[in-house]
């Protein structure tokens, strides 16, 4: 039996629609069966993905991202998120693993987004010194065809202490390192999810040891 259900779906669609507090009063044990049916996934994707490398032991539940959006310094965003989010450690200094559980926009995701002016830095000079190696794992047919590229924002031009002219500049330029493997709403509800999510993870794995070995400079 799939884990998520069409009723997951379907309730990401209502509260995208009453976004409210009296919505979600009135529809609370409806979010929390679908809450529910999204920490067992976390569980499976975790179990999963521990056949592939050493993880650490964690609370399912504390996978999840809150549903609540954080309003302190952006006030006229809608009070909850329109979707459920799974966020993996992998460890302390690995980038984790994400995946968006969302009408019409799911994925499951890797890497660094938004890192930190160290971690950046870091990944800036790993592409410098083994640039050629990551463009080596960009390249691979199995890496374009699940991920398409690296994902997220970028400079315009090259960085600071960079030349224009680098052989990599166009890695050099990203300042997000993620990818994401989407997620139609129909194999969100099939039984095989976790498989599916174990098999994009699994050819995403070369990518993620390189921001690795980047962390772990930092």
């Amino acid at each position: 039996m799939a884990l998520l259900q069409p009723s997951t779906l379907e309730f990401l669609k209502e509260l995208a629609a009453h976004n409210s507090k009296e919505w979600m009063d009135e529809n609370r044990k409806w979010y929390q069966e679908e809450r529910e049916r999204v920490i067992d996934l976390a569980k499976n994707l975790h179990d999963a993905f521990a056949t592939l490398e050493t993880m650490p032991l964690v609370d399912p539940k504390k996978s999840l991202v809150r549903i609540n959006n954080n309003r302190r310094f952006q006030p006229d965003k809608p009070l909850y998120k329109n979707n459920f989010g799974i966020m993996i450690n992998r460890g302390e200094g690995n980038c984790g693993y994400f995946i968006n559980i969302e009408p019409g926009a799911s994925f499951a995701g890797a890497g660094v987004y938004h890192p930190e002016k160290e971690q950046l830095a870091a990944i800036r000079h790993l592409v410098d010194t083994r640039g050629a190696e990551l463009q080596k794992i960009v390249d691979q047919a199995d890496f374009k065809k699940y991920f398409g590229e690296i994902h997220g924002a970028e400079l315009k031009t090259a960085p600071r202490d960079y030349p224009k002219d680098h052989p990599f500049i166009h890695l050099l330029r990203k300042k997000d390192f993620t990818i994401m493997y989407a997620l139609s709403d129909e194999t969100l509800c099939s039984k095989n999810l976790v498989k599916t999510i174990k098999g994009a993870y699994q050819k995403g794995m070369p990518f993620m040891h390189f921001i690795d070995d980047a962390l772990k400079l930092v």
